[in-house]
């Protein structure tokens, strides 16, 4: 029985063909693309033409994006610049007195606090005073003391003040760059970014300076 199921064992068996890498890539290339698009949702993710695909960075908003001008060439530069001369020191000054108001408002609410809590000390120290007197006292001061604390926190003066310089530092810094591009242009230089200059200085208009900056 051996010797019968020897030559059966050798036709059945057989050994597993081998194959170079090659081959295999030549016979089964691999997919670059899944062929399920209807019922993939990952198809669309290889698909050139999905909805699904980025076309770009996002813009930015209207209002701050730099204008387009088509006709260079018939732009006055000098008059554009004595213009922006002028936009920029009337926003320097106009930022430079607010800046100011609001330091002394917030200077003159702090000497108003420092005086009521040095009225409330001293009131104690004065022996001629009546009981009656130095009681009312020290129920008012505190009570006047923490409405004044409480203006001065609400109405913000301080930080107004501090927006207030460097809304006017800015200004300054642009006055600057446009009063530069007026001496080369009276030296006979002949400039090609004043357009480039007014979108920077709109962007800071827009972006940087405060649109309503009021007392209270």
């Amino acid at each position: 029985m051996n010797s019968e199921k020897e030559p059966l064992m050798k036709e059945i068996s057989c050994e597993t063909p081998t194959y170079s890498a090659a081959l295999l890539k030549q016979e089964y290339p691999q997919p670059t693309q899944c062929l399920h698009s209807q019922c993939c949702p990952a198809a669309n993710r290889l698909d050139p033409n999905s909805t699904l695909k980025t076309t770009g960075k996002k813009k930015s908003p209207f209002l701050q994006r730099d204008l387009e001008v088509k006709n260079p060439n018939d732009i006055d530069i000098r008059t554009l610049l004595e213009q922006l001369v002028k936009r920029f020191s009337n926003g320097y000054w106009k930022w430079r007195r607010r800046a100011t108001v609001f330091k002394f408002a917030n200077l003159f609410v702090t000497i108003i606090l420092i005086l009521l809590q040095v009225a409330q000390v001293a009131v104690f120290q004065v022996a001629s005073l009546d009981y009656k007197i130095k009681t009312t006292v020290a129920t008012i001061l505190p009570a006047v003391t923490g409405a004044v604390l409480a203006i001065q926190q609400k109405l913000k003066w301080s930080e107004k003040a501090i927006k207030s310089k460097k809304s006017a530092a800015l200004c300054k810094k642009l006055r600057s760059h446009a009063e530069y591009r007026l001496d080369l242009m009276e030296a006979g230089a002949v400039l090609d970014d004043t357009v480039k200059l007014w979108n920077a200085s709109l962007r800071v208009e827009s972006t940087e300076l405060p649109a309503f900056l009021m007392a209270y």
